[in-house]
């Protein structure tokens, strides 16, 4: 695809392909049809998987569709809300219920990092008024529960919005985002996270995070 050098991302600030911009409202359509009327959680994280295929709003036909990594993510999120995520369950089905709790999981950056001309970090900082505009005019929610030490050097502008009270942190910080491929800290995470939402999480045997 050529770049089209009028366009950039309102997702993510980059300059953007034509498939750049089809996976973006491609993600926007499958968070649309998940996404609660009321949101009473928003779980934020900096960004998707960059695999479009592990998007945690695109439903996996089979557990071969997503890599074991965003299959991880997607199930401890889901568990930590009190949704049950035994092994066979539609994955649509899943959606749903976490749809029901009233949380809903959002990016930071709404695209995967793709800009080699400017750090991760600094795309973040970019995008911070831009986050803050989506959240208090169109997501709206009850609480914040960012996720991931990315997300530290912005919490001011949640500060300097008038969310600060509405912001759930862990000592004073995002909770951290842990080793996808380490069970002992993912069952930590879906710990702390369930504390946050103040639901209880299913055991990790019915269950199977940057």
């Amino acid at each position: 695809m050529n770049l089209n050098a009028q366009v950039c991302c309102d997702g993510c600030g980059a300059l953007a392909t034509d498939e750049h911009l089809c996976l973006r409202v491609a993600r926007l359509e499958l968070a649309t049809r998940f996404r609660p009327i009321h949101i009473d959680a928003l779980i934020l994280i900096p960004s998707p998987f960059p695999r479009f295929g592990d998007y945690f709003y695109k439903p996996a036909e089979s557990p071969a569709d997503r890599g074991a990594e965003s299959q991880t993510f997607f199930r401890g999120v889901l568990s930590a809300a009190g949704v049950d995520t035994l092994q066979g369950r539609d994955e649509r089905v899943l959606l749903e219920e976490f749809q029901r709790t009233g949380c809903f999981l959002a990016s930071w950056s709404e695209c995967p990092p793709d800009n080699a001309q400017i750090s991760f970090d600094d795309t973040l900082g970019n995008l911070a008024p831009s986050v803050v505009r989506r959240i208090k005019f169109s997501y709206r929610p009850k609480r914040i529960i960012p996720i991931s030490h990315h997300l530290a050097p912005y919490l001011s502008a949640f500060r300097e919005a008038g969310l600060t009270d509405i912001v759930m942190l862990k000592d004073g910080k995002p909770i951290a985002m842990p080793d996808l491929g380490n069970p002992a800290k993912m069952d930590g995470f879906r710990a702390e996270l369930a504390a946050v939402l103040g639901k209880t999480a299913p055991r990790a045997g019915s269950a199977s995070q940057t």
